[in-house]
């Protein structure tokens, strides 16, 4: 679409791999105005991905740009770093550029974030809209705390939350989507013993395959003993180097 397109990683593994993975040739070479910072180009110049902190930019080195989507950064950011971030974001943009931003909406009494709360009113103050109108360009997303049947309802912890996402979310998530789903069937990230969130498989087909093993080892007269364990919050409650362990040895190895 002669679109240039600049992003910004602090994983150099991560910016390699992206080449990679797209059969992108590029070339990679420092940026003196940036300590330790490298940049990454695609060999037709289009794309260009800095490796560094997104707050060593600066519009001497990246240009201005005339169109910015913030999907989920300003939500994301620590509060106390909210007018760095839109400082360096206002220097990075021409003077008619467009912004889309996308917010999120519910009772910062009952949910501290990440992603965090910012109010309208602080959005404009960040970005200098004043009374300006049309300035900045807001898509609130709304979302809503589903009580689940366990606990009270006003406690956040037994809540599940439901997104309800927007027009322009739905239509740029369905090619990303499209695209990670190819890069994980190709490259059989996951195994074969998965069956939730799988297509064309369910906690039902993984019943059917459970009851299958089971009954030809009972069978053979083979002891057969069970164990399910079932971890609440996982990912909040355990510690990332176990996770990190389980990644790496892959959960068919317990």
């Amino acid at each position: 679409m002669g679109h240039n397109v600049v992003g910004v990683e602090v994983s150099e593994q991560a910016l390699k791999d992206f080449f990679s993975e797209h059969s992108l040739p590029y070339c990679e070479e420092p940026v003196p105005e940036i300590s330790g910072g490298k940049m990454f180009q695609s060999t037709s110049g289009n794309i260009s991905l800095y490796c560094c902190s997104i707050y060593d930019l600066s519009s001497s080195i990246v240009g201005k740009f005339d169109g910015v989507w913030d999907r989920g950064a300003l939500v994301a950011v620590n509060p106390c770093d909210r007018q760095r971030y839109a400082s360096l974001m206002i220097n990075l943009m021409e003077k008619n550029s467009s912004y889309l931003l996308v917010t999120v909406s519910y009772d910062p009494n009952k949910h501290k974030g990440p992603p965090f709360y910012v109010p309208e009113s602080e959005i404009k103050s960040l970005f200098g809209c004043g009374e300006q109108e049309g300035c900045l360009r807001t898509e609130e997303k709304t979302v809503s705390l589903q009580s689940s049947k366990r606990g009270k309802k006003e406690d956040l912890g037994t809540c599940t939350p439901v997104s309800f996402t927007s027009i322009h979310g739905k239509v740029m998530e369905q090619p990303i989507l499209d695209v990670i789903s190819k890069h994980v069937e190709e490259k059989k990230v996951i195994r074969s013993s998965q069956h939730g969130f799988t297509k064309w498989k369910s906690c039902l087909t993984y019943l059917i395959a459970f009851y299958d093993a089971m009954t030809i080892w009972v069978d053979e007269g083979r002891v057969v003993d069970v164990v399910y364990l079932d971890f609440s919050k996982a990912f909040d409650t355990v510690s990332h180097n176990i996770l990190v362990v389980v990644k790496r040895m892959g959960p068919d190895s317990f």
